[in-house]
């Protein structure tokens, strides 16, 4: 038999088809995955800045940490061809602590360089923003 005769014979069997949508099924995840995770993460890091006393700093880690944890994984996942796949079933481990080490580092260097009095005043604006509801937004630009 020849090659095309197998493909042939595969695309019309059971099995064949179901390989078929899985194939398919994949590729649209992982067109999704990457705009589903984005979203997921903005979500909890704007109800943790709401939620937060100090919304500025923690937006500023929640950031950070998001950024270093994506930038991470992705060295990870391209070290893995020389390392193993032992590096792959710790991809997300090695990225998120690194990610969280990298914002707790940046979170230090903040409150050691920027002076208390100044940081307070940035999260009171911050608070107060957050507080502001829309239509006193809307009201206070289009002076209405």
């Amino acid at each position: 038999m020849t090659e095309e005769a197998l493909d042939n014979a595969l695309s019309k069997s059971k099995v064949g088809q179901e390989a078929a949508v899985l194939t398919r099924n994949a590729g649209w995840a992982a067109k999704v995955a990457p705009a589903a995770s984005t979203t997921i993460s903005t979500a909890f890091i704007g109800v943790d800045v709401y939620n937060s006393e100090t919304p500025v700093r923690t937006l500023g880690k929640d950031l950070i940490a998001a950024g270093a944890t994506e930038s991470l994984s992705g060295l990870v996942v391209s070290l893995a061809p020389r390392a193993g796949a032992i590096i792959l079933a710790t991809d997300s481990v090695v990225a998120t602590g690194g990610g969280l080490a990298i914002a707790a580092g940046a979170v230090a260097y903040y409150d050691e360089c920027v002076p208390l009095s100044v940081q307070h005043r940035i999260e009171a604006g911050a608070k107060d923003m957050l507080d502001m509801r829309w239509s006193d937004g809307w009201d206070k630009w289009t002076r209405g």
